[in-house]
């Protein structure tokens, strides 16, 4: 699964890892902006069902932030100190084989924590969906998806769907951003290899994207996906924050 010529993916150049203890700093501040986000006020009777759920995912969604920064944490440490003098390609590559046994582990634990957490993060995703339909008189179930919210009406015609329209006014971002998560959430689905990307200072999990007999290097995955995802869903919440106050008012 790793090779460690893959696995650090190094220049000649040092690795200050300054851009990397950025990223942390920013989950850190993300994680405080979805707490903020998700303080609701009085809530219609039909959806406090759904936003006890919300709350109980997004502890999830945190809990597993923080396990994932933990795992980071030690991983980062171990780079530091097979990449951070630098060294040659090629003394680092023969420090990592010599440290493979120990290092190979923590990526592979690091990498896990990616793939649950983007699981947590897609079902409150789905779980804020249906919250913001109940909040606009429509019913759902336990199928309900937010992949639906973007799906074209038949026929070519445009989405009037008023969630979508609601989504796209107050935070535009999120379609491009919601697809290209769920795609990547759906390869993790069908069982990918991965591996450690160190390059830009920044460390980053690979994963592989099986197509036939041959591995193409797929996406990065990092603590910078780490906060769009949790900037995402602070937003979801503000929407239906707003949603929710409007409904109590009526």
């Amino acid at each position: 699964m790793h090779d460690p010529k893959d696995a650090h993916a190094a220049s000649d150049a040092t690795h200050s890892f300054h851009h990397h203890e950025l990223d942390r700093t920013r989950v850190i501040t993300a994680i405080g902006e979805l707490d903020r986000a998700s303080v609701f006020g009085p809530v219609p009777s039909s959806i406090k069902d759904l936003t006890l759920r919300l709350f109980y995912l997004k502890a999830d969604v945190v809990t597993m932030t923080h396990v994932l920064l933990q795992l980071d944490e030690v991983l980062a440490a171990s780079v530091r100190a097979l990449e951070g003098d630098g060294a040659s390609s090629r003394v680092i590559v023969q420090r990592w084989k010599a440290a493979s046994v120990e290092v190979f582990p923590q990526i592979d634990r690091l990498a896990v924590a990616y793939k649950a957490l983007f699981f947590f993060l897609r079902a409150f995703q789905d779980l804020g969906y249906a919250t913001l339909l109940e909040l606009s008189g429509q019913r759902t179930g336990e199928g309900t998806s937010m992949k639906n919210c973007f799906a074209p009406q038949k026929n070519g015609r445009s989405s009037n769907n008023p969630i979508h329209a609601d989504i796209s006014s107050a935070l535009p971002e999120y379609e491009a951003w919601f697809k290209s998560f769920r795609e990547l959430r759906n390869d993790f689905k069908r069982g990918r290899g991965h591996g450690l990307s160190t390059s830009d200072g920044r460390i980053k999990v690979t994963i592989d994207l099986q197509r036939g007999n041959v591995s193409d290097r797929r996406a990065l995955i990092g603590l910078d996906d780490v906060v769009s995802g949790l900037e995402m869903s602070a937003g979801l919440f503000r929407i239906m924050r707003r949603r929710a106050a409007a409904a109590m008012a009526k």
